[in-house]
């Protein structure tokens, strides 16, 4: 495991989370300008005409200060959580994210045409680290971080309203959902699971 010196300087502290720092400042980026944000959002329809990057854009892009900065809060602390343990299983986390919420948005069963927002992603890496973080505890407190996403993911999709966060869309909470999903199906493959669990090798002594 990784772990942070208190003396760490920032460029040495920016290498060891360059992808949850690079990933950040994609967000940041699409969600600057009104441009950046009508060329970037997911839209089926567009999509289907040839603009396959809004299948990765889409997801980085946001329709308020409010939707970015609570996305991005909950972003830093889960990417930022698995990367210190490991980068290959971040890595994974986000591009199983990925994958996870656009086969829902390009499933029959979306509800939706338009989507923007790092939340369903981030359900991923949120996901895997919450439980990483219960098991490690195996504590009630250790689980009490899991045990509100869940509430939060429950409660969003029976009141079809998004909670903390304030987006100009209306929320599409099934993609949390399917976020999460993908955590736990990565979290069900040991070489997943070897990355965040190393096995300690016991010395040789014969």
């Amino acid at each position: 495991m990784t772990t942070i010196d208190p003396g760490t300087n920032l460029p040495a502290l920016a290498g060891r989370f360059w992808l949850t720092l690079l990933t950040t400042l994609l967000a940041l980026a699409l969600s600057a300008t009104d441009i950046a944000f009508s060329n970037s959002y997911f839209d089926r329809n567009l999509i289907g005409e040839g603009q396959i990057w809004r299948l990765l854009s889409g997801h980085f892009t946001h329709t308020s200060i409010s939707h970015l900065s609570w996305d991005l809060i909950a972003f830093l602390f889960a990417m930022g959580y698995i990367e210190r343990i490991s980068r290959p299983a971040a890595c994974l986390s986000l591009i199983g994210g990925l994958f996870a919420v656009n086969a829902l948005l390009l499933s029959p069963l979306a509800e939706f045409e338009r989507y923007a927002g790092l939340s369903g992603v981030l359900f991923t890496p949120l996901a895997i680290a919450m439980i990483h973080l219960g098991v490690k505890q195996n504590t009630l407190e250790g689980w009490l971080p899991a045990l509100f996403c869940l509430v939060k993911i429950t409660t969003e999709q029976y009141t079809g309203t998004a909670l903390l966060s304030d987006s100009q869309w209306p929320p599409y909470t099934a993609a949390h959902i399917a976020g999460s999903l993908g955590g736990i199906t990565l979290l069900m493959f040991p070489g997943f699971k070897a990355y965040l669990w190393p096995q300690v090798t016991e010395p040789d002594h014969s």
